[in-house]
């Protein structure tokens, strides 16, 4: 959230010791994180508007993804 948004995503999960990728519409690796609080928030100001995915990793498994536009 917020979704459509700008220069900042934030990802809200309650998982303990999992981490967030984001990717571009093309599948490129943009961002890696470690997630530490409930609410996890990246920096976007760098990328161009369009279409992302993020996903959130528990252990070595995907456990949430979404999509996320930045106008």
């Amino acid at each position: 959230y917020p979704n459509p948004g700008n220069d900042q995503l934030n990802i809200r999960t309650a998982l303990p010791n999992s981490r967030v990728e984001v990717y571009d519409i093309n599948g490129k690796l943009l961002h890696n994180q470690q997630i530490t609080d409930i609410v996890t928030s990246i920096s976007s100001e760098n990328w161009p508007s369009g279409i992302y995915i993020w996903k959130v990793f528990s252990g070595n498994k995907e456990a949430e993804c979404g999509k996320w536009v930045k106008e």
